[in-house]
């Protein structure tokens, strides 16, 4: 069986909390450092499609990045709910 699965990814959490159409995921973050214009790779089922990060909020405030705790992520694309979500590892 041949597996397709991109390499080097880091599990920075899953699509429960959705806003704005699925364009905005509410997740808790735990020393994984994100960036605005990241981009984020979503996988649901055995599917795997890209998403860069376009704003965050910590708290209702613009941020540039962060690392840890509750953060609003805005992305380009529309996240289905139970979506996980990666990032690549440096």
């Amino acid at each position: 069986m041949i597996c397709l699965e991109p390499e080097g990814l880091t599990s920075i959490g899953i699509a429960n909390e959705l806003y704005m159409n699925g364009q905005v995921v509410i997740l808790n973050l735990n020393s994984v450092n994100i960036n605005v214009g990241d981009t984020l790779i979503i996988k649901k089922r055995e599917e795997y499609f890209d998403a860069v990060i376009e704003s965050l909020q910590i708290e209702g405030k613009d941020v540039q990045n962060c690392s840890d705790g509750e953060v609003g992520i805005k992305v380009n694309r529309s996240l289905k709910k139970n979506s996980e979500i990666f990032i690549r590892e440096a």
